[in-house]
């Protein structure tokens, strides 16, 4: 499916791989696997149930967010839906987050178009939830401006940023060739570009909306899962567990962003004095994504590979 073998040795995977173990071995200091299973013996499935629902709801909005972006009648929902599940698969099996690339061969390879004039809209559709990580921070500026101003945030996430910022932009010039090919890369930067001029006003706000929807979707579904195991978290609470989890998510890693994603919810607790399940909570909400992306998203990859994947 991908052509030449790919090399995931690199200067990029080493680095993820040991931010992942640094950051897992910090989430697993004070791991008591006693507590973790009192706290799955006393989780409220039904809770978990309508998150997990939630969760392929937010996938179906992504959809329709996608289909808006592309701009291409002949595209369905449907299949923009099965390709982002297949994403999410690749994302957290795969290094590099191939999972994108995954998703835009999918639909590239059943319309008969380039992959990179695919993978152009993604990465257009990727960066709207920048907006929703900003209705997040105006959400907490108003609900409780003391969290984004906490000492403990501003020490440790705001040189966290900047660092990633630069990780991300050396490596991307630093690329494989593969992905450093300068035509393929054209076609994508064009196809960016047109994909901004294709949002008119009216289609720009269903897109603003969309997003939006997306992450209060989100907010909902960490609310469910710490409610499941009875945390009393308040809703401020878990806006800012989401949003520092959804910054830890731009930190190189292995895939499924093991360690990352446990070490800045761990954070947040610490930051927010919740010591209840504070070394369990982690990994319980990390599998409220992983579990459904791997499953479903392995099982439509698994159908869909003889149908569409065989043809090349």
């Amino acid at each position: 499916m991908f052509g030449k073998k790919q090399n995931f040795i690199s200067w990029q995977f080493i680095l993820g791989f040991i931010i992942s173990i640094a950051c897992l071995f910090y989430a697993l200091r004070d791991f008591k696997f006693s507590e973790f299973i009192f706290m799955l013996k006393n989780i409220d499935l039904v809770s978990i149930f309508i998150a997990t629902l939630l969760l392929i709801l937010s996938v179906y909005i992504r959809s329709l967010r996608w289909k808006i972006i592309v701009h291409e009648n002949k595209i369905s929902v449907k299949d923009l839906f099965v390709a982002q599940f297949i994403g999410y698969f690749g994302n957290n099996v795969l290094p590099f987050r191939l999972g994108e690339l995954i998703r835009s061969k999918f639909i590239a390879n059943k319309y008969n178009f380039s992959t990179p004039t695919i993978f152009g809209t993604v990465v257009l559709e990727r960066s709207f939830d920048i907006l929703g990580i900003i209705f997040l921070a105006i959400i907490l500026a108003f609900q409780n401006f003391s969290l984004l101003s906490n000492y403990k945030y501003t020490i440790y996430l705001f040189p966290l940023l900047v660092i990633t910022s630069v990780i991300i932009l050396f490596s991307m010039f630093s690329s494989p060739k593969k992905y450093a090919n300068k035509n393929k890369f054209f076609v994508i930067l064009i196809n960016i570009i047109n994909g901004i001029k294709s949002l008119n006003k009216k289609n720009l706000l269903v897109v603003i909306s969309h997003t939006i929807i997306i992450w209060i979707i989100y907010i909902f579904q960490v609310f469910l899962v710490q409610y499941s195991v009875s945390m009393n978290m308040g809703l401020s609470d878990c806006i800012f567990l989401l949003f520092v989890s959804s910054l830890v998510l731009s930190i190189p890693s292995l895939p499924a962003n093991i360690g990352t994603f446990e070490a800045g919810v761990k954070e947040s607790l610490l930051i927010l004095n919740i010591s209840v399940y504070q070394s369990s909570f982690p990994f319980l909400l990390h599998s409220m994504t992983f579990i459904p992306y791997v499953l479903i998203g392995g099982a439509l990859f698994i159908y869909y590979n003889y149908q569409v994947f065989k043809k090349e």
